[in-house]
């Protein structure tokens, strides 16, 4: 029985369900029927008071994608072949791929095939092929296409409206329908029934119940599945496309205006967001929680469905909508309340990247005035360049800014959105002003910050040494290529990584064509992959044959590719079919080099006979041989091959030589035009200008010189430059630098930009097609982009309007040393030769003077620091210096703890100077080994130094400068640790070892070793960082490789007392005078009876001693060995070079900043008084 919906009286339907239901009990006859019908109410009701047992229900639903597109097939091929009887058409009509294109546009659906076969087949006047190649290339169907279609739909839906209403009632539900099932038809993915009602419950939609009662008479075309999990949406996407077009749904009050919906639905995400998040959403256990270590079960539980759909999709409903973003509107009011729980909540989604576009939607959508245009591709400006626009759009761009410069934090660890994003941000970011109140009160950061976010707009971390930087396809895709086959892609506006794209496997080559569709992968040399980033798969296979790849090269247009093997042959294929161009023996030595010119037409290629062969592209034929032997130069070093390059108009083909002279031949008569002599060494990079007027040209030593290839004259001359690059247009030079990026007018002749924010050798620099932006790599494997576009020059030191050869002296140096004086109230650090003290209160720079490893007096006032001269004692106070009277240059120096002596190691003879600083005398203690001086201690007594040279240990007495003892045993002095401590008395020297006598005590008035500390059984290990006890006869030393753990022992008996681990580079092992309590990096740990496999808990922190570090990853802040604060690139020490004091840290980063933070005390851990303990 078909079709029972159709079934005009519902009497009549009711009486044959009954009947129906009776033909069970005539077993004997063995019936069974199968009844088609969209499931309408009255049906559905029908065959629910029939027993289960009696029948079987099978939605359509539900039957397999794949069987019913079977199906279809097998109808289209069928119908199809009669037209092509009835019309006489070619036997092989249809083929077989246009039958599959229109089952696929059917969608599954019967209705619509036989309507395209009826509508095919139905005129004598128009051709079939012709109707038939129109349904399948056309987008849109036609409206003879759909009209028994729209018929169906609009049946179904007058009958879910019959009944009797007042027109209140018909007003109110038309509104709820255009709600209801206009959101569902509108949603970007579908949601459960009760997720639905979460997210539309609002003044039309009060209950659930509301919600059923308008989709129970629309099953027909909505899928409300009896699973509460399951999600309600449209029988099939032919009737959104119904509901929302008014030219197919011709009855007004079903049709839905989807600009209308999407703003609606804008307004429904945005009231559940309000009421759902909030700062403890998920409480997580502390601000460094990663979002790895949060049980995806823990965020199910606290974002439901319809709150994950609301944080992802809301800005795609505001832009569909065509929502303008005005001044105190519901998004602008969202953003000011909720950024930071939205951020968060993205986070523990693991959607970071959807949250940047989608403030990238709402910053398009901002009611700016019409003179500031604000496309999405030139929205990332500096705040301070917008004061006419108005507060919304400040706003929401600076949001994204935030968003952008703090994306891996928050990716990482969702928290630290109010903690690092906060505390980091620049001092006048509307946001940071805005959420001032949910910044954390237990960090602060004593020191000024930028006022705005400057030129930087994002950083993204790659992993690798960047070698080559591209932008692609008009600036939306951003190329990074690195050392050993490295290669991504990037969506430079959010920094999210492409690279899924790109082939598998560990290929030693990379080469991205220039239109970026195609990527060229060899490995080992012999194995080649073409991959289409596209399509994700490999275009074609290749045949290598038994000669190795030795270079290779696309066409500009990246419709060739160009392979050069190790016997000399060159092939030339098509890169859309594989095949041959043309193959041939060209050398019979190694290519080197391949490089296709700019307009197509010739392939310059090199080899080791220093021969640069030209052919033409399309015949395959050869067209010149250029000869450049270098002629010799005394004054030039030479190093590393040749390479050869086109000019942007083929013209000319540039030759760089051994010798330095870079050479240009004419690509017609094959004859030199221009000698450029100005390097003193090989050139290895050329870039010209896109209009081939200018050349610039880089050689090893980092010098680069631009050229006027007008006059063939030497215009600028740049030193410290690893890359380089010019914009389109030709008016700007980027020059990448140690640590910056510096942004050359070569109309004004004056640098324009400095860009600072990488930490080592910036490698590659690249501007945007427009010039808007300029993306930089380095070998901090980092990227960053910048804003460029038509913004003046740098105020303040950074418009360097000098001679371009003096950039080194602004270029910041990293900074390698930091250190506290005892007090606290100073941090002295060291940089490139110079040392600065700082208030560590205020971050105040209050002195510089030049000088090397500074180190305070124990009382504080008094700064030490070698240099080329030999010592200098700095007075704080004064701010005056008195330095030694030798002229040798020293290092490693150190104070006596009495203060009257300091000393130090000299360069020159490796020997030891031992200066009375009251007498102003030098005492010269001559070299005893061929080793330098590696490590210098004073004993407490300040009557004794000891000495490692030569992985010795040298007591030496420092009022005479008498040798005493020598400790012959092989010292561990890695990663410049400590490997001496002398006892409170004087009377031990403990000494690391590396055998397994790993820690000995050394008795100094007898001259021998009176006790041997060390695991057992564990074979050789480094002990370093000894220190004594002076509370009892105890030793305490870290231990690395095999394990790493803080032992200590008893020294009289040599009883292991303790056995902790730590958990940090370089732990700090301390006591305190009064306290039967050891610590390691600020963490007390009780001293009870001897045991050697028990390992104490924690029981005390003292406010006197920090518990705070920098871990191994340089990017994070620990309390207690637990991730507090990520610090941001440009603030992250190099090889650990911070000091911490109490409650405070010092961290002196590789781009030459000072960062000071203080932290409050931690809650929840018992303080000194509460222990009872004397402080």
């Amino acid at each position: 029985m078909d079709a029972l919906d159709e079934c005009e009286e519902e009497r009549d339907l009711r009486m044959l369900l009954n009947l129906m239901a009776k033909t069970d009990d005539l077993p004997q006859l063995g019936l069974k029927i199968l009844v088609t019908s969209r499931p309408e109410l009255s049906i559905r009701h029908g065959f629910d008071e029939i027993p289960s047992i009696f029948h079987r229900n099978l939605a359509l639903q539900d039957v397999p994608r794949s069987v019913v597109d079977r199906d279809i097939r097998t109808y289209l091929s069928h119908e199809l072949k009669n037209v092509q009887r009835e019309f006489r058409l070619p036997a092989d009509w249809p083929v077989a791929q246009d039958v599959d294109t229109l089952a696929s546009k059917a969608g599954g659906l019967f209705i619509f095939a036989a309507t395209a076969c009826r509508y095919v087949g139905e005129s004598p006047q128009a051709r079939p092929d012709s109707r038939l190649k129109q349904i399948c290339e056309t987008v849109a169907p036609n409206k003879l296409m759909t009209e028994e279609l729209d018929q169906m739909y609009t049946i179904i839906l007058q009958n879910s409206s019959k009944g009797r209403y007042t027109p209140e009632e018909r007003k109110d539900a038309q509104e709820r329908f255009r709600h209801i099932v206009g959101s569902i038809v509108s949603l970007l993915s579908p949601l459960p029934m009760f997720q639905l009602f979460n997210l539309l419950k609002g003044p039309q939609i009060q209950s659930q119940a509301e919600l059923e009662g308008t989709l129970r008479t629309l099953h027909a075309v909505i899928h409300v599945p009896n699973d509460s999990n399951a999600p309600v949406q449209p029988l099939h996407l032919s009737f959104r496309d119904f509901l929302l077009d008014p030219n197919r749904c011709f009855d007004r009050q079903f049709w839905v205006e989807e600009r209308d919906v999407h703003r609606d639905l804008v307004a429904d995400c945005l009231r559940l967001l309000s009421s759902s998040l909030s700062r403890n959403i998920c409480s997580l256990p502390s601000p460094g929680t990663l979002k790895s270590e949060v049980d995806p079960a823990t965020v199910e539980a606290a974002l439901s469905p319809a709150v994950q759909y609301a944080c992802r999709h809301w800005a795609e409903h505001a832009r569909k909508g065509e929502m303008v973003v005005d001044d105190h509107g519901i998004i602008h009011e969202f953003l000011q309340t909720h950024l930071l729980d939205w951020l968060k909540c993205m986070s523990l989604m693991g959607m970071i990247t959807e949250a940047i576009s989608s403030l990238l939607k709402i910053v398009d959508l901002t009611n700016v005035s019409e003179n500031i245009p604000i496309p999405s591709r030139v929205l990332l400006t500096a705040t301070s360049q917008l004061q006419e626009a108005p507060l919304a759009h400040d706003f929401i761009e600076d949001c994204h800014r935030f968003t952008l410069a703090f994306r891996r934090p928050i990716e990482q660890a969702p928290e630290q959105v109010y903690v690092s994003a906060l505390v980091f941000s620049p001092s006048k970011s509307i946001v940071r002003q805005n959420f001032s109140h949910e910044r954390p009160q237990w960090v602060r950061l004593v020191m000024t910050l930028p006022e705005d976010w400057g030129r930087s707009l994002q950083t993204i971390h790659c992993g690798y040494r960047t070698t080559e930087i591209r932008f692609l396809h008009h600036g939306e895709l951003l190329a990074t290529v690195g050392l050993r086959g490295k290669l991504d892609i990037w969506d430079p506006r959010t920094g999210d990584c492409q690279s899924s794209s790109l082939p598998p496997g560990d290929m030693k080559t990379k080469s991205l064509s220039p239109d970026g569709s195609l990527v060229l992968s060899v490995s080992e040399g012999k194995y080649l992959t073409f991959w289409d980033v596209a399509k994700r798969e490999n275009r074609f296979p290749c045949e290598l044959g038994t000669s190795h790849i030795t270079a290779t090269a696309f066409s500009f247009d990246s419709r060739l590719v160009a392979l050069g093997y190790e016997d000399g042959s060159v092939r030339v294929s098509n890169t859309q079919t594989g095949t041959d161009h043309w193959n041939r023996r060209i050398y019979s030595e190694s290519v080197t080099d391949l490089v296709f010119s700019p307009d197509g037409t010739m392939i310059a290629i090199g080899a080791v006979d220093e021969r640069i062969r030209l052919w033409h592209v399309q015949s395959g034929s050869h067209h010149l041989t250029i000869e450049h032997h270098p002629p010799p130069r005394d004054d030039v070093k030479v190093f590393g091959k040749d390479f050869v390059m086109f000019s942007p108009d083929s013209k000319s083909i540039l030759t760089s030589m051994v010798n330095g002279i870079v050479q240009l031949w004419d690509s017609t008569t094959g004859k030199c035009h221009s000698n450029l002599e100005g390097h003193l060494r090989r050139v290895v990079e050329a870039k010209f200008s896109l209009n081939g007027e200018l050349l610039a040209t880089r050689n090893r030593p980092a010098e680069v010189i631009v050229w006027n290839l007008q006059t063939n004259t030497y215009l600028y001359n740049f030193h410290n430059s690893y890359s380089m690059g010019f914009s389109a247009d030709g008016t700007m030079l980027a020059l990448g630098s140690s640590r910056s990026v510096r942004v050359w007018d070569i109309a004004k002749q004056t640098y324009r930009a400095c860009l600072d924010g990488h930490t080592s050798f910036v490698t590659a620099v690249c501007f945007s097609p427009d010039g808007n932006f300029l993306a930089s790599g380095s070998s901090d494997r980092k990227v960053r982009i910048w804003k460029m576009g038509s913004m003046p020059s740098d105020d303040g030191s950074t418009d360097l309007r000098s001679e371009p050869a003096s950039v080194d002296r602004y270029r910041r140096v990293h900074i390698g040393e930091v250190t506290f004086s005892p007090d606290g109230e100073f941090v002295a650090s060291e940089s490139s030769d110079t040392i600065r003290i700082w208030q560590s209160d205020t971050g105040d720079c209050c002195s510089q003077y030049k000088g090397k490893s500074p180190s305070f007096s124990s009382n504080g006032h008094i700064v030490i620091s070698a240099s080329e001269n030999g010592l200098r004692l700095f007075d704080v106070g004064s701010k005056k210096s008195h330095c030694s009277p030798t002229k040798h240059r020293a290092y490693n120096p150190i104070l006596s703890p009495d203060g009257r002596l300091a000393a130090s190691a000299l360069v020159d003879g490796h020997s030891i100077q031992i200066w009375d600083i009251q007498e102003d005398t030098i005492i010269s203690i001559p070299a005893t080994d061929s080793g330098s001086i590696e490590l210098l201690t004073f004993s407490p007594t300040s009557d004794l130094i000891a000495s490692i040279s030569d992985k010795k240990a040298h007591i030496w007495d420092a009022r005479t400068g008498e040798s005493t003892s020598v400790h012959s045993q092989e010292l561990y002095t890695a990663f410049g640790l400590s490997a001496l401590a002398f006892s409170p008395n004087s009377e031990l020297l403990a000494v690391g070892c590396t055998d397994e006598h790993c820690l000995q005590l050394w008795d100094i008035r007898a001259g021998s070793c009176r006790i041997n500390l060390g695991p057992k059984n564990v074979g050789s290990m480094y002990a370093f960082n000894p220190t004594f006890s002076p509370e009892g006869p105890m030793v305490a030393a870290a231990f690395h490789r095999p394990d790493e753990f803080v032992r200590l022992w008893n020294t009289e008996t040599g009883d292991l007392l303790l056995t902790i681990p730590y958990f940090s580079f370089r732990p700090r092992v301390e006591f305190l005078a009064g306290m039967n309590v050891l610590f390691i990096d600020g963490i007390g740990h009780e001293i009870d009876h001897p045991s050697e496999s028990q390992a104490p808990a924690i029981a005390v922190r003292s406010h006197l001693l920090s518990d705070l570090q920098v871990d191994s990853s340089e990017e994070w802040v620990t309390r207690s060995s637990k991730r507090v604060l990520w610090l941001p690139p440009e603030r992250s020490p190099l090889h650990k070079a911070y000091a911490v004091w109490r409650n405070k840290i010092a961290i002196g980063s590789r781009t030459g900043l000072m960062t000071f933070l203080t932290f409050d005390d931690e809650p929840n851990l018992p303080g000194i008084e509460e222990l009872g303990l004397d402080e």
